[in-house]
């Protein structure tokens, strides 16, 4: 089999969430929330991932107590880190107060430049990434409005979920969070 991109089979959010599925389908969502929200993608069955491609996350108003955690579901329902950003964004050039101000001027009304911004991030397997993944979770804490975007998944599908598998699955994510299914 050959590494393609991944289209999960649903995505669940925690909080007050737009739909998003959007954010593995290209597009940049958001939610407000508490301090933390949770995104998990439930893969097209047990995956290898070769790579994850992060095209935006952040928190609102500061990066002062915000992370970005990246976390993969193994075969086994157990999480494993793979990747921890601490007191960045990733493409997110202005925050809407100056608490992160690079430059005491507003660029308009109210907004301010982020001072620790990163680019896109490209993350690729270590050795301590399970050989199996059933799903990839983001994890956000920080000041509460959250955004991801343009998350891609590249890797094979090494066995497909049953259709019993995918509904146990499903029925698990629906108990706490709110599901939106690919389109």
């Amino acid at each position: 089999m050959t590494s393609q991109q991944l289209k999960p089979h649903l995505v669940a959010a925690t909080g007050a969430s737009a739909d998003a599925s959007l954010a593995f389908q290209g597009h940049a969502v958001g939610s407000v929330s508490r301090r933390r929200w949770r995104v998990e993608a439930l893969l097209p069955g047990f995956c290898r991932i070769d790579k994850i491609s992060v095209g935006s996350a952040s928190s609102d108003m500061t990066v002062d107590r915000a992370v970005i955690q990246l976390q993969l579901r193994a075969a086994d329902g157990g999480y494993h880190l793979a990747k921890r950003w601490e007191r960045v964004t990733i493409n997110r050039t202005a925050f809407s107060n100056d608490a992160d101000a690079a430059a005491p001027r507003p660029l308009k009304e109210g907004w301010v430049l982020v001072r620790n911004n990163l680019s896109a991030q490209m993350v690729e397997p270590t050795e301590q990434w399970p050989n199996e993944v059933t799903a990839i979770q983001f994890e956000l804490d920080g000041h509460g409005w959250f955004s991801l975007g343009d998350v891609q998944i590249i890797g094979e599908v090494i066995r497909p979920f049953s259709a019993k598998e995918l509904e146990d699955l499903k029925e698990d994510y629906e108990a706490d969070s709110r599901v939106f299914s690919m389109k």
